[in-house]
């Protein structure tokens, strides 16, 4: 249900535009449709790489175009209209994406001390991942890195903190991931904590209710 109202919205209000605004006297209304809804097909995987730039070249595209507009208001020849609105955003969201991507497969260690006057036995170590949105943000070769890195920090407790699969992940999927996080519960305690897109109650094709997904893990 998800993809469907994305891809409804985009294909509305952001890629009809978009195609109107950058050709307003060249192409018919038809090719501007069929334009529009091209570029929207990517929307049916609203995680997909593709859709994630055309969104970012879009939007960047239309405020170079308004702030070319507002500007160059003497000078609005078609040619300096495309190297303007076109390269430009194209590069930023390349740029965006790579920077995205990086971030996305360099998870930092973050550590806080927490203090509490209740009386422990020791002090504990609790580690904590979230919204790894498996497998958007990574493989399953990533998964297993993760896990064994956080195995290394030897927590007393690890924390599963929500969205760490979503609408788009498969069964099998869904099996190699708890599969793999399963082998942290050899040493250490792991709790689960459901986020939003855990149980896929978006999606159309991989939906289970929480009972389900917890009989899973």
């Amino acid at each position: 249900m998800l993809s469907i109202m994305m891809s409804t919205i985009s294909f509305i209000f952001v890629f009809s535009f978009f195609v109107y605004e950058m050709n307003k006297t060249k192409l018919s209304s038809t090719t501007k449709v069929f334009l529009a809804a091209l570029l929207s097909l990517p929307t049916l995987n609203p995680n997909s790489v593709i859709y994630i730039f055309e969104i970012h070249f879009v939007i960047l595209t239309l405020v170079f175009e308004f702030l070319f507009k507002k500007w160059m208001k003497a000078d609005r020849t078609n040619y300096k209209r495309f190297f303007l609105c076109i390269p430009i955003p194209f590069v930023i969201s390349i740029g965006l994406m790579c920077y995205g991507s990086y971030n996305m497969n360099h998870v930092l260690k973050t550590e806080y001390d927490i203090d509490t006057p209740k009386a422990l036995s020791k002090d504990y170590k609790i580690a904590m991942i979230a919204d790894l949105h498996y497998p958007t943000s990574m493989d399953k070769k990533g998964l297993n890195r993760l896990v064994e890195r956080m195995a290394k920090e030897k927590p007393d407790f690890v924390m599963l903190c929500g969205d760490i699969i979503d609408e788009n992940t498969t069964p099998q999927e869904r099996i190699e991931t708890f599969e793999t996080l399963g082998k942290l519960s050899q040493t250490s305690q792991v709790f689960y904590v459901f986020g939003n897109h855990d149980t896929g109650k978006h999606s159309l094709w991989h939906p289970s209710t929480s009972k389900q997904l917890e009989s899973l893990i």
